[in-house]
């Protein structure tokens, strides 16, 4: 992408079958097709549809489901359950999160054991994870897959998506059952109402929400920690620079200060050259390149003076 918008430009288009899908790496112009203005363009459900073999019977999810105007949905949906996960990502909520998280990784480091402060217990749901990974990654990359193990079967496959199917289930029944608390996802997905029946979502419904949780944030997460440490301990001044930063406000372990100061939200705004890490880390070794996948459909669509987008067009 980077060799093609390199070439081409921040906007082109390429011939996608029977489509044409435009191609938009311009900040300026993503912003105004994803921002609420009148240059906005929906999202196209059907693209992300390879996402839903992670659940079982297929269900749409935050990701495949359409927000308003898009493949004949109102979004009422998609608004209720983006809701949702939108309150788990609050910093209040987070701060409670990374708490717990914090001691755990402690117990599990120093002394090998679960110190139970997010109860987060070895299952078989979370070996099965990878697998699961490979299968949806397959599916994206090759549409006529699905056809393909119609006609012949994978049995390895089959299996792998039945005991990822039972264990999923399982979880959610559980939660179901016992419901955590607000500042989990499905805590806050337990709350929610579809508003096509008026009535909580279903098992499927809940299911398809939150192996989209364990899959989509497995990869993403561990990848750009990865890669920004390695870059960093690539680049001895900058980690140098960060360790200073991070001393001024009493946040990094040394002789001199053997026991931190214990992270606060307030201080992020105090770690600029932090900030400038993580936004690098993400922008060299993007965990999520693909963009977002959309549609034109209420008609020519004119970002700029000399380009427009023609309706049907994807984006």
């Amino acid at each position: 992408m980077a060799e093609w918008t390199a070439k081409y430009g921040g906007v082109f288009r390429i011939r996608m079958l029977s489509k044409w899908a435009v191609i938009v790496t311009d900040p300026t112009l993503v912003r105004a097709v994803l921002q609420a203005s009148k240059t906005y363009v929906p999202k196209d459900g059907r693209l992300y549809a390879p996402i839903e073999a992670a659940s079982h019977p297929r269900c749409p999810n935050i990701l495949s489901s359409s927000d308003a105007g898009a493949n004949g949905s109102d979004g009422r949906y998609w608004a209720a359950v983006r809701g949702a996960w939108m309150k788990c990502f609050t910093s209040t909520n987070l701060k409670r999160i990374t708490d717990r998280i914090t001691l755990d990784v402690i117990g599990e480091v120093a002394y090998g054991r679960d110190f139970g402060a997010v109860s987060q217990k070895r299952s078989r749901y979370l070996e099965l994870v990878s697998g699961m990974l490979a299968v949806m990654h397959e599916e994206m990359s090759h549409p006529m897959l699905r056809l393909l193990r119609q006609l012949r079967p994978d049995k390895q496959k089959t299996q792998l998506a039945r005991e990822w199917n039972e264990a999923s289930a399982a979880e959610v029944r559980a939660a179901m059952a016992d419901p955590p608390g607000e500042h989990t996802i499905a805590g806050q997905l337990l709350q929610v109402v579809d508003p096509a029946t008026g009535a909580p979502l279903t098992l499927d419904q809940l299911k398809a929400e939150l192996v989209i949780a364990a899959l989509a944030g497995f990869e993403t997460t561990s990848m750009a920690l990865s890669w920004t440490l390695g870059a960093l301990a690539c680049h001895p001044a900058a980690l140098q620079k960060l360790e200073q930063e991070l001393d001024s406000v009493g946040l990094l372990a040394t002789p001199a200060n053997p026991k931190p100061a214990a992270f606060t939200w307030q201080l992020l705004g105090k770690l600029q050259f932090l900030q400038a890490v993580i936004r690098e880390g993400l922008r060299l070794f993007s965990p999520a390149a693909n963009g977002s996948f959309r549609m034109n459909i209420a008609g020519d669509l004119q970002l700029k003076p000399g380009l427009v987008i023609p309706k049907e067009t994807y984006s």
